[in-house]
């Protein structure tokens, strides 16, 4: 992001100062990202979805979004017809074996937002899982700590070069004013800002990255 370039690299020629003040006024989200593992998604046998989403939160319960991220489960293939009527190849047996039905990789991916994210912000993983757990079993029952495999969490926020997550957040009016600075290249037209902060179009995404890019 700008920011971190602003404050950690050296560039010199230094970024003309409409680019300094654009990066210095703009700063990362804060986001904290934890991704729950289980044995199998048994809240797709309850008829649940995954996906929740929470407006309030506190501490005891600060997981505001979750998400489905398990793999689709293939569904059995019979084999194919040899072209007798009411009879099958038996040579299509093992291609048949390759795409029989298997259990999914089960997953929930869990988000902590904005000041929720700050509430165990540096807190040891230990404290951060616990709190993510309780908050899957308030939205989905006993089964989200009894069938739990694994929980693995990032803090984007304490990322040395991220800084933060998802996306660059610009003050009032600094995008109208100041955004055209970071897609003017730097270093006398050497130096070409391909980030998603540079995107004339959906600044913040994976789209406005390849855009920029």
């Amino acid at each position: 992001p700008p920011i971190t370039v602003l404050e950690r690299i050296r560039l010199s020629p230094p970024p003309p100062p409409e680019w300094g003040r654009c990066a210095s006024r703009s700063f990362m989200g804060c986001y904290t990202k934890a991704v729950v593992l289980y044995d199998e998604p048994f809240w797709r046998a309850k008829g649940l979805s995954g996906t929740c989403m929470r407006l309030a939160f506190d501490e005891e319960h600060p997981v505001q979004n979750v998400y489905d991220h398990s793999e689709i489960e293939t569904e059995a293939v019979p084999p194919p017809d040899d072209g007798a009527a009411g009879e099958r190849s038996t040579t299509a047996a093992p291609a048949a074996a390759a795409h029989e039905k298997h259990g999914p990789a089960a997953a929930l991916v869990c988000f902590l937002a904005g000041d929720a994210a700050m509430l165990y912000a540096g807190a040891p993983a230990a404290a951060l899982h616990e709190a993510v757990v309780r908050s899957l079993v308030r939205f989905f029952g006993d089964e989200a700590r009894t069938r739990l495999r694994e929980v693995v969490s990032y803090e984007w926020g304490g990322d040395e070069w991220s800084r933060g997550c998802p996306c660059n957040l610009l003050g009032v009016g600094n995008h109208a004013r100041h955004h055209a600075a970071f897609r003017t290249p730097l270093m006398q037209g050497r130096l070409h800002w391909g980030s998603t902060e540079a995107a004339p179009e959906f600044t913040g995404y994976m789209e406005g990255a390849v855009r920029a890019g």
